[in-house]
């Protein structure tokens, strides 16, 4: 009897004992083939950043915990997108007139997490630097030194979208002293540059049109300095490859001269002078233009002189006198026509058939009207 349960017993404890064994070779084995699956850790370096150059810099972060292969590759990012403007946009939301105090802490913390990235990257070029976030000229310093630190890893692509609505009069200005510090910053790779709701001279559009000879796009949207600016160049031997360019939203625009033959789309909203010449590339365009025979006629005529010209896209500005539009240089191969037009009540928009009979081979034509309340004004 004795030697029966022992038997039994030794016969229970030999089976449970080669149970583990088996699992836990089983999981061995496991751990073995996920590892040997797991192809992407085993792709060369460049190509992993380049995954991850389609994250957000949180999110490029959050992939250290994958294994040891990922744990500082983040570092080494060279597309820097450090967006957190949605956070902002909800707190003052939430907040609209008591969240001052709540708005204030969210621009610091944005400020200290900014720094914090910038300490720890080791990428020694960058693709993509943008900044996003409602910041204003009481963080200059801060700003100023994200710049420097871009432009010193000769960055191709600089956004700064500083969204503040409600003071024009506090956008971070572009300092001009890093303008004369060639030594220290390079301008020579940017190829695209884009500035929203920061307050650009018209001497650093003009320093970065001479001084960044592979600039493709430039952007300038709600800059309140911007005035006479001229986009010009073509000649010499560094001629200017612009091919996209936007000045939309700059309240203090008296005038603006564009010249550039590599141009292929340009967005340009002044009601004030406009000069428009050697664009032969120019596919799009979108202008503002007063609404009067003599404005329209200045306007069709430089463009007849771009001959890919497709799409055109005309804001015009009612004025209290309209007269009749004479007959308008041809363009001959725009497709498209959008008008948007602010009328008033007495006003018809028959005359605006000239426009379309000076596009022969049109496809579509597109009007958005809006009508004008006009109330008098009781004297006294």
């Amino acid at each position: 009897m004795i030697s029966y349960k022992d038997s039994s017993s030794m016969s229970r404890k030999r089976v449970r004992t080669d149970s583990n064994l088996q699992s836990k070779e089983f999981d061995k084995k496991r751990y073995i083939r996920s590892c040997k699956d797991d192809r992407i850790s085993r792709l060369p370096d460049d190509i992993l950043l380049h995954i991850l150059s389609f994250l957000s810099v949180e999110e490029g972060a959050r992939t250290s915990v994958l294994s040891s292969r990922w744990i500082n590759l983040w570092k080494y990012n060279t597309c820097l997108n450090l967006d957190r403007y949605t956070d902002f946009e909800k707190i003052r939301r939430k907040h609209p007139t008591t969240g001052d105090t709540l708005v204030d802490n969210e621009r610091r913390k944005y400020v200290t997490w900014v720094n914090r990235i910038l300490r720890s990257h080791k990428a020694r070029t960058l693709k993509q630097f943008r900044i996003s976030f409602g910041l204003n000229r009481k963080h200059r310093k801060s700003i100023t030194r994200w710049l420097e630190f871009a432009l010193s890893r000769q960055v191709r692509r600089l956004e700064l979208d500083l969204i503040y609505y409600n003071e024009p009069l506090m956008y971070y200005r572009f300092p001009d002293e890093l303008l004369s510090r060639t030594l220290i910053v390079d301008f020579k790779s940017l190829r695209e540059l884009i500035f929203r709701h920061v307050d650009v001279s018209d001497g650093a559009i003009e320093f970065f049109l001479r001084n960044c000879p592979l600039l493709e796009k430039l952007i300038v949207c709600h800059s309140t300095e911007l005035s006479n600016p001229r986009v010009c160049g073509g000649g010499g031997s560094s001629p200017l490859v612009l091919k996209h360019l936007e000045i939309v939203f700059c309240s203090g625009l008296k005038s603006l001269k564009v010249s550039a033959p590599s141009l292929t789309y340009v967005r340009a909203a002044t009601y004030e002078e406009l000069f428009i010449e050697n664009m032969p590339k120019l596919v799009e365009l979108h202008v503002n233009c007063i609404d009067n025979d003599v404005a329209l006629r200045r306007l069709f005529t430089a463009l007849s002189c771009c001959p890919q010209l497709e799409t055109l896209s005309l804001m015009l500005l009612s004025q209290e006198e309209t007269n009749e539009i004479c007959k308008l240089p041809q363009l001959p191969k725009l497709k498209k026509l959008e008008i948007q037009y602010a009328a008033r009540d007495f006003e018809t928009l028959i005359r605006l058939a000239r426009l379309i009979s000076a596009c022969p081979v049109l496809e579509e034509f597109v009007v958005e009207v809006a009508r004008l309340i006009i109330q008098p004004i009781n004297a006294t």
